[in-house]
């Protein structure tokens, strides 16, 4: 609340007229002032209170969120891991198949070579 005597001075200065320290205007003013303050401070309690409800709701929504991206990329890594343990089990069978597909491969030339050189050394 503004000093009695400044809401005196203001009045006297802008208006010309000239209260009196027991005037019903101040008593008026203090009345206002008071209600004023105790409804601020009501206003900010649940100002304080909401925001903290919506704090709370964002930090769940948060938590869920964050918890299904977790939960998601933990299954991606998983699948990842497995699908690379596949793949190292498949290698050596493929490197078998293809080293036996070499052996095969280098045998027919082989025999192919010696039916040739036979075939060149008898005509």
């Amino acid at each position: 609340m503004i000093d009695q005597d400044e809401i005196i001075r203001i009045v006297a200065q802008e208006y010309g007229l000239l209260l009196d320290k027991n005037d019903p205007i101040l008593a008026f003013l203090a009345v206002h002032d008071t209600l004023s303050e105790a409804r601020r401070k009501e206003l900010a309690a649940d100002i304080r209170r909401i925001t903290g409800e919506y704090q709370e709701r964002a930090k769940g929504m948060a938590e869920t969120i964050v918890g299904d991206a977790v939960q998601k990329i933990a299954a991606e890594g998983a699948s990842l891991q497995n699908e690379m343990r596949r793949l190292r089990q498949q290698q050596p069978t493929d490197t078998r198949r293809l080293i036996g597909t070499i052996k095969l491969a280098s045998g027919i030339v082989s025999a192919a070579l010696i039916i040739a050189a036979f075939t060149m050394a008898f005509f």
